[in-house]
C-alpha cells in the first residue's frame, strides 16, 4: 500500500474522474487522491480503524450503489491502516466486529440513517457533490468533509500488499498494484453501476489509477 499511494502521487495528470450526480464531471490528479488518502489514513486511524486481530475496527461503506471517489479515498486509507472494508446496503447485516461507517448525505435534512449503522462505533457523513466542502451529519454523526481536512496532508502507510473487502457476502483479497506505469500507458476502467464485485474487477480499478485513467459514476 506505502509503494502504491507514492506511486499515486507522482502521477501529476488526471487519474480519476467523478461523473455526476447529474451533469457534474470532476477530475483528479494523483497528488489529490493521494492527499485525500493521507488525510483519510489521519482521521480513521484517530477513530482506531485497523486490524482486528490487533483491536483495531473495520470500515463499512454504506448504502453505496455507485462507488464515490471520496468512498474509495476512505477505503483505500483503510487498507492502509490494515482495516477490511464492507460494502454495505441499508438493510445488510452488519459486520461481526467493531467498526466505523461511512456513508452519503440523505437528500433531505432529517432524515433517518440506514438499520445498519445503529451498530457503527461512529458514522462518518460524506456528500456527493465533488466540490462540496461539508455534508448535512445528523445528530451524534461527524461531517467527513469538515473532519478529514483538519488531518496532515502526509501519514504513515504501512507496506500492506493486500486489501480485505466484503461485497454481497464475499470476502476478497485484492492484490495493491505497486509500480505505475508511464502516463497515458495504460488502461480506461469505468465504473458505471455498482460497486466492483469480484477481484478482478477491483485490481482492474486499482492499477487504472497507476496506469491509466479511472472513471466513476454517480448518478
Amino acid at each position: 500500500m506505502q509503494s502504491f499511494v507514492h506511486a499515486l502521487g507522482t502521477r501529476r495528470l488526471p487519474v480519476l474522474v467523478q461523473e455526476g450526480p447529474g451533469p457534474e464531471r470532476l477530475e483528479l490528479t494523483g497528488p489529490v487522491l493521494a492527499n485525500w488518502i493521507f488525510k483519510s489514513v489521519g482521521l480513521l486511524g484517530e477513530l482506531e480503524v485497523g486490524p482486528v486481530d490487533a483491536g483495531g475496527r473495520a470500515l463499512g461503506i454504506v448504502g453505496a450503489e455507485n462507488l464515490h471517489w471520496r468512498a474509495l479515498a476512505a477505503l483505500l486509507a483503510a487498507w492502509a491502516l490494515g482495516a477490511e472494508v464492507h460494502v454495505l446496503g441499508a438493510d445488510d447485516a452488519e459486520p461481526e466486529d467493531e467498526w466505523i461507517a461511512f456513508l452519503p448525505e440523505a437528500p433531505e435534512e432529517g432524515a433517518e440513517l440506514p438499520g445498519v449503522t445503529a451498530s457503527a462505533e461512529e458514522v462518518l457523513v460524506s456528500a456527493l457533490p465533488g466540490l462540496a466542502l461539508s455534508a448535512r451529519a445528523p445528530q451524534g454523526c461527524l461531517d467527513y468533509l469538515s473532519t478529514v481536512r483538519t488531518h496532515p496532508d502526509v501519514a504513515a502507510v504501512a507496506a500492506h500488499r493486500s486489501g480485505r473487502v466484503h461485497v454481497a457476502g464475499s470476502a476478497l483479497v485484492v492484490a495493491i498494484p505497486s509500480v505505475g506505469g508511464a502516463p497515458g500507458a495504460g488502461h480506461t476502467a469505468h465504473t458505471p453501476s455498482g460497486v466492483p464485485g469480484d477481484v478482478a474487477a477491483w485490481e482492474a480499478l486499482l492499477s487504472a489509477l497507476l496506469t491509466g485513467e479511472l472513471v466513476l459514476r454517480t448518478p
